[in-house]
């Protein structure tokens, strides 16, 4: 008899704590906007260009900032879905631009401080997570690039690695890690501190973009990712004609 009530008792917490658990997440995506510390800015921009004071957050999008003097910045006619700002850090930038679309989009920025992310004018992203771990670590992408699913873009490593001899850190950023106007990142594709694509680059699926590329209208893939092809243009429609 003892052990049946135990039993009734251990189901009646867990009922609870499914319902708060139920309760909290409800909280959360009510709250999409949760800002701790000193002069943070979030700021959307309307369709004429005027920033919404008024307006803290935007469907589709979560926003977390843990620090002092952050800044973000969404540009007009840019819609989210099941995406993520987390920023623990402070003097940071995240500039999405205009008529952009991002779905599954995960920001991550952390562990140092004078980040910036600046996403330009129409990119089409669908499963990326970005991790700027690193103090100055930057991204950059140019205007109308395409990103597939499940794609990871590294501008800083996690960790320091140190020449075992000299005692010096030999992992050190370089540059920020910088994509060009109108380039395709396919499925699965990883990109590394110090890397870079020009303009008009596709990557294949796979492929670990570790270096700076610079010839135009090529498809790079492989690991570490390669040249395979020359004097090639893309289109997102399968039936366009040029």
């Amino acid at each position: 008899m003892g052990l049946k009530n135990e039993w009734h008792k251990f189901l009646n917490k867990m009922m609870w704590i499914c319902v708060w658990d139920s309760q909290k997440r409800k909280n959360l995506r009510k709250n999409l906007s949760l800002i701790e510390g000193k002069n943070n800015k979030i700021i959307f921009f309307s369709e004429d260009d005027s920033a919404r004071k008024a307006k803290k957050s935007c469907a589709g999008l979560c926003i977390r900032i843990k620090g002092s003097n952050n800044t973000v910045k969404i540009a007009r006619n840019t819609d989210f879905y099941n995406s993520h700002i987390t920023i623990h850090a402070n003097n940071a930038t995240v500039i999405i631009g205009e008529n952009s679309v991002c779905k599954d989009l995960d920001i991550n920025i952390c562990c140092g401080n004078g980040q910036k992310i600046i996403l330009g004018k129409n990119i089409r992203a669908f499963g990326v997570n970005i991790y700027l771990n690193e103090k100055n670590a930057a991204l950059i992408v140019k205007d109308d690039c395409l990103f597939s699913n499940s794609i990871s873009i590294w501008p800083t490593d996690g960790h320091a690695i140190f020449d075992k001899d000299t005692k010096q850190r030999i992992n050190n950023i370089q540059k920020p890690l910088e994509i060009g106007e109108h380039c395709w990142i396919g499925e699965g594709v990883k990109l590394t501190k110090n890397a870079k694509l020009p303009p008009n680059t596709i990557v294949g699926i796979g492929a670990v973009v570790t270096k700076e590329f610079n010839e135009e209208y090529t498809i790079i893939a492989g690991n570490p990712a390669k040249v395979i092809k020359k004097n090639v243009i893309w289109h997102p429609n399968l039936e366009h004609k040029f």
